[in-house]
């Protein structure tokens, strides 16, 4: 039996809770949130003790690991501190606000021998999951990705307001993107980018951005990413050597083609369900238990905030921006 404790009781983290006490092989033992009413209600439904301090959390010998779902800006501590403390770390997306933040997380894990997963989930979800299948079983070789997602900004005040909170809505919310054009894609290598803040007065981040992407072995990547439009958006294509394939998350539809057959539609229910949060807190258990990496690692967490950055600060300058280099 793995016992897990909770840092940061809000939405994700309660979600997160919920999901791995469905598991056999896993069980809550204490929650910390600086909000002392939202762990109560987590430990109310879910079992475990309350701590009212994060240190009192990562002192008890029976915790074997950690789930991390605080805002973005506090990751960092938070992961490194149960890494000191011999924990395995599950952290929420963004893996951290910076790069050099990143890199301190992921080698105190490496340092303290315990295993460190990133929450990139929209590689399990059903709708993504399955485009991925059908592109490596399939299609052949990705050539070129088109991603959009566009919609609101429903967070006018706190932490999800600020730049230097959350990381911007291309940390915040685009990390998914990133990370699943690199698991389509491969390594990316290089970015351009337009963007800014057109729309929004109460943020101080970029509310509409649009980029683009080299990868290794010459595949082409687009994301336009908006947070400032009145209706949303949420779609994708895939073009491969073998075929294209289109993907819309508002109705869960999944459209593609080999090259020389009759294009097949699929509707949400013909898509295999399940996955997910449920999915990846069940991944990371099972790499404890097995004593091997995750499916999502810490690098792959470096590598979506890395995309991210270089995002931003092609925007800001109007260049290209290598990716990968260290």
């Amino acid at each position: 039996m793995i016992e897990v404790g909770l840092v940061g009781c809000g939405g994700m983290g309660t979600d997160l809770a919920r999901n791995m006490a469905k598991l056999e092989g896993a069980r809550l033992l204490a929650a910390y949130d600086s909000n002392l009413d939202a762990a109560k209600k987590v430990t109310a439904e879910l079992g475990g003790d309350v701590c009212s301090q994060y240190g009192q959390l990562l002192g008890r010998a029976d915790i074997d690991a950690v789930i991390v779902a605080t805002p973005g800006y506090l990751h960092a501590q938070h992961v490194k501190e149960a890494a000191a403390a011999a924990k395995h770390v599950f952290c929420e997306k963004p893996l951290a606000l910076s790069l050099r933040d990143c890199d301190d997380m992921i080698r105190a894990c490496r340092k303290a021998r315990v295993k460190l997963m990133v929450g990139q989930v929209l590689r399990l979800l059903p709708l993504f999951k399955e485009s991925a299948r059908i592109v490596r079983e399939q299609l052949g070789k990705p050539v070129a990705m088109s991603t959009t997602r566009i919609g609101g900004w429903g967070y006018r005040e706190g932490w999800r307001s600020r730049l230097e909170t959350c990381g911007g809505s291309l940390l915040e919310v685009n990390v998914h993107e990133f990370d699943y054009m690199r698991h389509v894609l491969g390594e990316p290598v290089e970015a351009f980018a337009y963007g800014g803040r057109f729309v929004l007065d109460y943020v101080d981040f970029e509310d509409t951005v649009y980029a683009s992407f080299k990868f290794r072995g010459g595949s082409i990547g687009i994301l336009k990413s908006a947070v400032s439009s009145a209706i949303g958006q949420y779609r994708g294509e895939i073009i491969c050597q073998g075929g294209t394939l289109f993907y819309d998350n508002r109705d869960g539809s999944i459209r593609y083609k080999k090259t020389d057959s009759p294009e097949v539609a699929l509707t949400r229910d013909q898509i295999p369900q399940g996955g997910g949060v449920a999915e990846e807190v069940s991944e990371f258990i099972k790499s404890i238990e097995e004593k091997r990496n995750p499916s999502i690692t810490g690098e792959d967490g470096r590598a979506a905030v890395e995309m991210a950055l270089a995002v931003r600060r092609s925007a800001a300058e109007g260049v290209p921006v290598r990716i990968g280099r260290r």
